[in-house]
This record gives C-alpha cells, sequence and structure tokens, in this order.
C-alpha cells in the first residue's frame, strides 16, 4: 500500500547479471488523483511502466485491454531464479511532477492489470551490483495498492 510519493531500489539477488525483458504491474487506485509509476537507472533514462492518465475515445471505452500471454507468470523451477529484490529509500530523491489531465483525455482509477506502457518489451540488465530507482508518484489523497509484479528474463 502506497499513500505517498516514494522511491524504493530495485535489484536483484543474483551475483551474474540477467537481462528483463518485460516487466508488468497490477494493482488498484482509490482517489480522485494521479499516478504514476517508472524505472530510473540514474542517468536520464526513465521507463513509464503506468500512469493513471488515458485518451478519451469511444474505441477505449466499448473494448476491453488485451494483456500478455499466462506463461508470463509461471515461475521457474530451475536452482537459477532470478529474483529481483526491491527496497525502500528513505527520502523522495525528486520534486513530484504530475502530468497535466488534457481535455481528451481522464483519470482512470481503480483496478489495472498487467500493465507496461514503456516496459512491455525492454532489455535492462540487472544483478547484486546493478541498480534502479523505482519510482511511485502518488497524488495527495490517493492508495496505491500493488497485487503483483510479473517480469520476463531472457533465457
Amino acid at each position: 500500500m502506497i499513500n505517498e510519493s516514494q522511491n524504493f531500489l530495485l535489484t536483484a539477488d543474483n551475483e551474474e547479471h540477467f537481462t528483463i525483458t518485460s516487466f508488468k504491474i497490477s494493482g488498484n487506485i482509490t482517489g480522485n488523483g494521479r499516478v504514476k509509476i517508472y524505472i530510473d537507472n540514474g542517468r536520464g533514462q526513465r521507463l513509464l511502466v503506468y500512469k493513471n492518465i488515458a485518451k478519451n475515445s469511444a474505441e477505449q471505452k466499448s473494448l476491453p485491454k488485451i494483456t500478455g500471454a499466462v506463461t508470463e507468470k509461471i515461475k521457474k523451477e530451475n536452482a537459477n531464479d532470478e529474483w529481483l529484490v526491491i527496497k525502500p529509500i528513505n527520502t523522495l530523491l525528486e520534486k513530484e511532477i504530475f502530468d497535466e489531465v488534457g481535455s481528451d483525455e481522464s483519470l482512470v482509477n481503480g483496478q489495472f492489470a498487467e500493465q507496461c506502457m514503456d516496459t512491455c518489451f525492454m532489455k535492462m540488465q540487472i544483478s547484486r551490483n546493478i541498480a534502479y530507482r523505482f519510482i511511485f508518484l502518488v497524488e495527495h489523497g490517493n492508495t496505491l495498492k500493488i497485487n503483483e509484479i510479473v517480469y520476463r528474463t531472457e533465457d
């Protein structure tokens, strides 16, 4: 449960690096404010995982979103599993900047499943020695509950 903007350290528990090729998040937003989730490499590159601002269109309102294949949720059974580690960082390392909601957009709160705006297809090396900031921007008055993080690794 996240009810204010927070930074986390996203790293792995493996000595050898591995490559994440897809990173998806599911959860629930309560409140009427903005939420934005992204991964920052600390060198100017940010990958947007999810934001709750969507374009208004008849097509979006009438068609359900198609999500990824169920095979991504299958846990590897071998001894070389690749695990992510998420640790809180005590201070917010930047000023909160929320995207403006345009006249052709609206806030989407409630449940969201397997969202991956810039992280559906990616190549991100990670290990015990390679870490990223996992940033949750949550506007005052909102609560973000993360239910699941699903990621795929390169074989």
